[in-house]
């Protein structure tokens, strides 16, 4: 395995390194991310408070050939980041989300070119905003109905409501669509007032289709969302550190979240986004941790994502591939 110089360029905050000549991996990877001054830069974003905490694992032809970890898990406390650190990992749940899907898939329970409405009667009355409106009101109807293959690919039409690239996000907030508290049902439910920010199959975006995903999983397995990841994936896994819930005993390894205390100047540091470390986490992303790995000690069982896609248990799919990938889970968004 190899990176060659000048070809791959690493970016995490203000962190940018480029190999200056070819690197064979065949030395203790201490070595060579010492001689690349990876190390050196990660352990500075850390001390310097640009970033809380990182965890770092390099593998070769799916085996783990080095972990390291840099900085705390919490600031305050000086607790340090561990390979037990339970971290929540955001959007990679639409990682896990699609696999659960694909298995499905593998169950011959949809085609790829099916409808959404097929299985989501409440989608059935969607109108999509023309271009150039003005309003919200101004739509049109469908040219073809969104598909459960472009759901994946993000071009079902769907928006986000967090990013505010269309008149229709306000609707978003306004409808309380990403409501944490809510079901997966009542977001479909809600979602069916909602104009499609574009028509499908035209445009990709970053959207809530892969929320849409989470629900099919629930109405195509007769199980919660939770129920299925649990009892196809996290469980036969040995995931024991992975869901959407952390237990009062994996409460003091969960990380504090951080951001900056100055958006405009991050000399100034970190604070945390929340006092209580206590709290469970919602039910929109996942929590997972370095610790959980398959059986064989090789394969990641826990990096690979409600918000909410490999491994041979869980089918080809969920087959972790990674060539020359250094993978950063923070304490900071």
């Amino acid at each position: 395995m190899r990176t060659q110089g000048n070809c791959r360029t690493l970016t995490t905050t203000r962190l940018h390194i480029a190999c200056s000549e070819e690197i064979t991996i065949t030395k203790v990877l201490a070595e060579r991310l010492h001689a690349t001054g990876v190390a050196d830069e990660l352990t500075d974003l850390t001390k310097r408070e640009l970033l809380a905490g990182i965890a770092t694992v390099l593998l070769q032809d799916n085996e783990v050939v080095d972990e390291s970890f840099y900085g705390f898990s919490d600031i305050e406390s000086r607790t340090p980041v561990r390979r037990d650190t339970i971290h929540r990992i955001f959007s990679n749940t639409k990682i896990i989300t699609s696999v659960a899907m694909l298995m499905l898939y593998e169950d011959g329970k949809y085609q790829l070119d099916d409808p959404l409405v097929k299985y989501l009667p409440a989608l059935d009355n969607l109108k999509v905003l023309k271009t150039g409106a003005t309003d919200v009101n101004d739509t049109e109807a469908l040219a073809t109905p969104p598909t459960i293959r472009q759901a994946f690919t993000h071009t079902a039409g769907f928006s986000y409501g967090t990013f505010q690239e269309s008149l229709v996000d306000r609707l978003f907030m306004e409808t309380g669509v990403q409501d944490r508290n809510g079901t997966l049902e009542e977001m479909i439910d809600k979602l069916a007032g909602i104009p499609l920010a574009r028509q499908p199959g035209m445009r990709w975006q970053y959207s809530i289709a892969t929320d849409i995903l989470a629900r099919l999983v629930e109405v195509m397995s007769g199980d919660t969302f939770a129920d299925f990841l649990s009892t196809r994936l996290f469980q036969p896994l040995g995931m024991t550190d992975t869901g959407f819930h952390i237990n009062d005993d994996q409460v003091d390894r969960l990380a504090t979240l951080y951001a900056p205390v100055n958006m405009m100047d991050e000399s100034k540091g970190l604070k945390p986004m929340s006092g209580d470390r206590t709290r469970r986490v919602p039910g929109s992303e996942i929590t997972a941790t370095g610790n959980d790995r398959s059986d064989d000690g090789q394969s990641p069982r826990g990096w690979a994502h409600r918000t909410p896609t490999g491994w041979d248990d869980a089918g080809p799919y969920v087959r972790f591939r990674c060539r020359v990938e250094i993978i950063a889970l923070t304490g900071r968004t």
